[in-house]
């Protein structure tokens, strides 16, 4: 029980459902969805778009999504609707060199979240992509209000979106983030999101606004096509796991990056000391110095499975976590990581959804970075 002395949240508990997401706004759209009748799904996909206009910074219709599923007659399901580069792109100028810019054209991929909703919602849903997508529409065309914690990331990324002739006119006003409290419309984001919840996946994929996402990656050196867009489909996919604390964590597996959290996991269980007080100086060094050592990780092998071999069971083995928590010095930083051990030859929006017949959704939807590339369609509002 908590300290009711302490300002801190009490537990919240309910019976015919739960929704947890990183704004008001899309917490209560889930909720109205599941009082709607929908599952769920629905209201994670309602969360999700909602959180793609109110909280523009962390996410949008221009990222990926991945989603893992847990309901009893099913078992647990992974979902990665995350795209590919174009088909077109020649990636041997690109190896070898300095790394892209996080604002580089060239680091823009199909963006994979609206066919991931189109088929979680046709697998799952009932209440179908019209209503799931009107919370969001009703924001990006009313306005909404910019809450502390949107305001703090927007303002940073001004020098970013100024790069960008889309950004500049609609996520800039007179070149300068908006403040908290401001309201903020996003007319064109809105008419794409109407195109999507009338005509579905393929309003998105083909037709007006793939054509101006192919556009605006052109002119600015991504030979992304209509034909990369339109080629696009998710994959469901096995999860992987791994048991920390007496439960099995799940993740969605390579190209999805969650395994860099299983790893720090099993690091972490092999340390003797992992600091008793949760806020401690040993406690933040050990997690720090696991997390790195997982990151270099994740660097070295988290690919395409279906182009580069990823040595799943080798990133979980014991083998590698023994060698990984050998390396962590429990009183000081190792400012070398070395070389990350190599298997034998024979290689963010977060937020969940329950409802009251148990169906679960552990959702993701994901432009990468603040903003994505930075990088905002003219005339279709998608960044």
């Amino acid at each position: 029980m908590r300290d009711f002395f302490k300002p801190h949240r009490s537990l919240a508990y309910g019976t015919k459902g739960m929704a947890a997401t990183s704004h008001p706004l899309a917490t209560l759209a889930a909720l109205d969805a599941l009082k709607a009748g929908g599952n769920a799904v629905d209201a994670a996909i309602t969360a999700s778009a909602t959180l793609a206009v109110v909280e523009p910074q962390s996410t949008g219709i221009g990222g990926d999504c991945f989603a893992l599923l847990w309901r009893e007659k099913d078992g647990l399901r992974g979902l990665n609707a995350s795209g590919r580069s174009s088909m077109k792109l020649d990636p041997e100028p690109l190896l070898g060199g300095p790394p892209l810019a996080d604002t580089s054209a060239m680091t823009v991929t199909v963006p994979g979240a609206v066919d991931g909703w189109d088929m979680l919602m046709r697998e799952y849903g009932k209440l179908g992509m019209e209503r799931a997508l009107q919370p969001a529409i009703k924001y990006a065309e009313e306005g909404f209000v910019v809450l502390p914690r949107v305001a703090f990331d927007w303002v940073t990324e001004v020098a970013r979106l100024e790069k960008s002739a889309g950004s500049r006119a609609q996520l800039l006003v007179g070149g300068k983030a908006p403040s908290e409290g401001d309201i903020v419309r996003l007319p064109q984001l809105a008419k794409t999101l109407r195109a999507i919840a009338k005509h579905g996946r393929n309003a998105f994929y083909e037709g007006e606004i793939a054509q101006d996402i192919a556009a605006t990656l052109n002119a600015l050196g991504n030979p992304m096509s209509v034909e990369d867009l339109a080629r696009h489909k998710r994959q469901w996919v096995t999860p992987i796991t791994a048991n920390y604390g007496g439960l099995d964590i799940a993740e969605i597996p390579p190209n999805g990056h969650g395994v860099t959290a299983l790893i720090i996991m099993n690091i972490l269980k092999r340390l003797k000391d992992r600091g008793s007080e949760a806020v401690s100086a040993t406690r933040y060094h050990l997690l720090l110095e696991a997390a790195r050592l997982a990151y270099a990780v994740r660097n070295t092998f988290v690919a395409d499975p279906e182009r580069s071999e990823v040595p799943v069971s080798h990133l979980l083995s014991d083998a590698l976590a023994d060698e990984l928590a050998s390396r962590i010095d429990p009183k000081r930083r190792r400012p070398e990581l070395g070389p990350v051990p190599s298997p034998k030859k024979s290689d963010t929006i977060y937020l969940s959804v329950v409802d009251g017949d148990g169906l679960c959704v552990s959702f993701i939807n994901s432009v990468f970075h603040s903003f994505g590339s930075g990088i905002t369609t003219e005339k279709t509002g998608i960044w």
